[in-house]
């Protein structure tokens, strides 16, 4: 299984972690759905059910954290917000990918 880091750096703290990709990275226009209630930095707690739609990719880091691969910009009922790590969250099976590229799957 492929790997990729996302590391945090405050401009005095900087620390990296490793993690699993999953076997299709998310691309623009996709659409993925909750499977597993999870809770963001931004403090958003989503339910399963809920979706989030893949805007691109992005160099933009608002909580000091960057993914090897790229942020990704993605738009939710919530907010328009930056993610680092989506992709583990996708690798571990908290998220299923239900519309590729704008075409249900």
């Amino acid at each position: 299984m492929q790997k990729y880091t996302v590391t945090y750096d405050d401009g005095k703290i900087r620390k990296s972690a490793e993690f699993d990709c999953p076997d299709r990275l998310p691309q623009a226009g996709d659409v993925y759905e909750f499977v597993e209630p999870v809770q963001t930095l931004a403090n958003i707690n989503y339910k399963v059910g809920d979706t989030l739609e893949i805007i691109g990719r992005t160099t933009k880091a608002p909580h000091h954290r960057t993914s090897s691969l790229g942020n990704l910009y993605v738009r939710c009922h919530y907010m328009t917000s930056v993610w680092t790590n989506l992709e583990s969250s996708i690798a571990r099976g908290w998220l299923k990918l239900i519309e590729a590229n704008g075409t249900s799957v």
